[in-house]
């Protein structure tokens, strides 16, 4: 189980990756929903307030869920940034249920493990041609920073 205090880096690389791809859909209605989404990523890392059942109605929902719109999209840059926000979001719900002690999720949410963050990190590295770049300068401020929304604020100075 997570506990409320410990910053991990996995989180931070998820949240971070996908903040920083958002820039790529041209759809700005899509965007602000994006960066909505990814804020309350960021605020669920910092508060634990929302449950696993918010972040995964998120990717979910029938009309306006992350999945559907990634798979109207036949832009290969867009289903890239896709997976790394899908990505992020499916992990924060894994943590956030775990969180609460569950132990069995929705089949989305099951298959989310440590092995998430390749897939992230392969579908980053397409969008972004200084990706590797970017990741190590997160694990750096990682490295020098406790405050969650600090490193974010750094971050988005990248």
């Amino acid at each position: 189980m997570y506990h409320t205090n410990i910053i991990n880096n996995q989180d931070i690389i998820f949240l971070s990756i996908a903040e920083n791809v958002i820039h790529i859909f041209e759809d700005e209605e899509q965007k602000k929903m994006v960066q909505n989404v990814v804020l309350d990523c960021w605020n669920w890392i910092k508060t634990k307030e929302k449950d696993g059942n918010y972040f995964y109605e998120l990717l979910d929902d029938e009309e306006k869920g992350l999945v559907t719109f990634q798979e109207n999209t036949n832009d290969e840059k867009e289903i890239c940034a896709w997976n790394c926000i899908i990505d992020a979001v499916a992990y924060i719900s894994r943590k956030a249920y775990e969180l609460k002690g569950q132990r069995f999720f929705p089949q989305a949410i099951e298959i989310v493990d440590n092995a998430l963050i390749e897939h992230t990190i392969e579908n980053f590295l397409q969008c972004n041609k200084h990706g590797k770049s970017f990741i190590d300068n997160i694990i750096k401020i990682c490295s020098n920073t406790t405050d969650i929304m600090m490193i974010r604020q750094k971050i988005l100075k990248l």
